[in-house]
């Protein structure tokens, strides 16, 4: 029977594999790398010749080194093949890091040798690979989880990912903040480094990734103090819904699911648009997403502010009052079909709209292209244009959302519950259009004149306030006006 054979036989024990282990010194390097290629052999027969025959490891050729020292457990052990180690090339290093089995304190050990030293000398000059300064990187990150050290490390690799646009040291560090988050102030430079690892992603062209996704939204949480209501942000690949995204108040977590989105968005998108911008345009509109499901958050707490004041009589109440009555009546599935008929989703759009494009002066400050937030400023227009009008037969009839959403109340409650119209202040045209109630004609034209191009702007939330400016005075100068006898 042969070494392999017998390894790999149900009733061996690890006394056998001891007293056969001359034999291994005799075997032919590929026969030895047939035993360890061998899933039927168990991993602790494959450690304990890791462990034990040292000579004949350290004589394999380096592609076959590489495939059997992973095995390796015991670090008190890895000093018997650190030699070996020096001689390898930085892609068999690579190479060995990213095997399967090796185990921390080994990559601790390797980025201690000489060898690696030098490679990481020479990527300093050469300022394009970067693979060694990432790992010493990811190592002191592991070696030290204090604040101060991801202080320092935040720095260090912001001006790494800088060089080498790599993001995978950007993911390994986001772990750790979003791990930390809790115990880090957002006036912290940490939070600095980090949001302006977003940005340079943004200014690659590059899909921000999930631990970005994560980090922005805690961050966005902990801003508009929201901890309360938000213990966890998960962005994930899962596909188990017809959801892009939603805010689960039982599980206090949001869920971002990330390729549906992407996939949905590109097979709306893709046509006519090149490459980069469409990734700039699916940054924006994840960027949007979570401040859509911040929105409910936010409404949330309002609710049980409300509710702990007893001020029964606002309308916002009386409207999140009808909205969950109607959920309670019907299932998800007419939920979905009726999305854009409830003023809660409604309002989530349109304080998506407006905060994209406060954060575009205060976080992404030059980081989008100028016709990149043209294109932005006018689609998301047409979104205010679609919620403020109906289709009919004379074509688009100017109608709020509050009203819209009364109109489906009682269509679906079939006029047994009538409710009386509820009325906002009118002073306050951007609170009015933030929540879906009346606004002046003269603006939704002006809005309109966004969507169509006719009036650009890269900032929709200026411009709004601009023509706010330009209705009001315009009324104060016609009251000023000297009455003709």
């Amino acid at each position: 029977m042969s070494l392999e054979e017998l390894l790999k036989g149900n009733g061996i024990t690890m006394k056998e594999v001891k007293e056969n282990i001359g034999k291994f010194v005799f075997l032919k390097d590929e026969d030895l790398l047939s035993i360890f290629k061998n899933k039927e052999i168990k991993d602790e027969y494959k450690t304990f010749v890791v462990e034990t025959c040292f000579d004949r490891i350290n004589h394999l050729p380096n592609n076959i080194f590489i495939k059997v020292v992973q095995y390796l457990e015991n670090e008190n052990l890895i000093e018997h093949y650190i030699d070996k180690i020096e001689i390898l090339t930085k892609e068999e290093i690579f190479e060995l890091i990213n095997t399967d089995y090796i185990i921390p304190q080994f990559v601790i050990e390797i980025t201690k040798t000489n060898n690696f030293g030098k490679l990481l000398e020479e990527e300093k000059l050469e300022k394009t690979d970067t693979r060694c300064l990432n790992l010493i990187h990811e190592r002191d990150l592991f070696l030290d989880e204090s604040i101060d050290n991801l202080r320092k490390q935040g720095k260090e690799i912001l001006e790494t990912f800088k060089i080498n646009k790599n993001e995978y040291i950007i993911n390994v560090y986001l772990d750790y903040i979003i791990y930390s988050i809790k115990n880090i102030s957002n006036d912290d430079d940490i939070i600095k480094y980090s949001l302006e690892m977003l940005k340079e992603q943004i200014k690659n062209h590059k899909l921000l990734s999930e631990n970005m996704l994560e980090f922005y939204a805690l961050y966005r949480v902990k801003e508009l103090n929201l901890e309360e209501y938000i213990d966890n942000v998960y962005v994930t690949h899962q596909d188990v819904t017809n959801s892009i995204a939603y805010y689960t108040k039982k599980e206090k977590c949001i869920r971002i699911f990330y390729e549906r989105f992407i996939k949905m968005y590109k097979q709306e998108q893709e046509y006519g648009i090149p490459e980069g911008d469409l990734t700039d345009i699916i940054n924006q509109n994840l960027i949007q997403v979570i401040a859509h499901e911040l929105k409910h958050v936010i409404d949330e707490k309002r609710i049980n502010q409300l509710i702990k004041n007893s001020n029964e009589n606002a309308p916002f109440l009386k409207q999140e009052l009808y909205r969950l009555f109607l959920r309670i009546m019907n299932d998800d599935h007419i939920y979905r079909n009726n999305h854009d008929c409830f003023l809660s989703e409604n309002r989530a759009d349109m304080f998506s709209y407006i905060d994209f494009a406060i954060q575009t002066n205060k976080i992404f400050r030059d980081t989008f292209k100028g016709e990149i937030l043209e294109k932005i400023s006018s689609y998301n227009a047409l979104g205010i244009i679609e919620m403020y009008t109906e289709i009919t037969d004379k074509g688009r009839k100017v109608v709020s959302p509050v009203r819209k959403f009364y109109d489906f109340f009682q269509q679906q409650t079939k006029n047994k519950y009538p409710q009386k119209k509820i009325k906002n202040d009118s002073s306050n045209l951007l609170a009015n259009l933030l929540e879906g109630d009346n606004i002046p004609l003269e603006i939704i034209v002006e809005i309109n004149k966004i969507a169509t191009g006719e009036r650009k702007t890269t900032n929709l939330y200026q411009e709004i306030l601009r023509i706010i400016d330009e209705y009001q005075t315009k009324l104060t100068q016609e009251k000023e006006l000297p009455k003709v006898i």
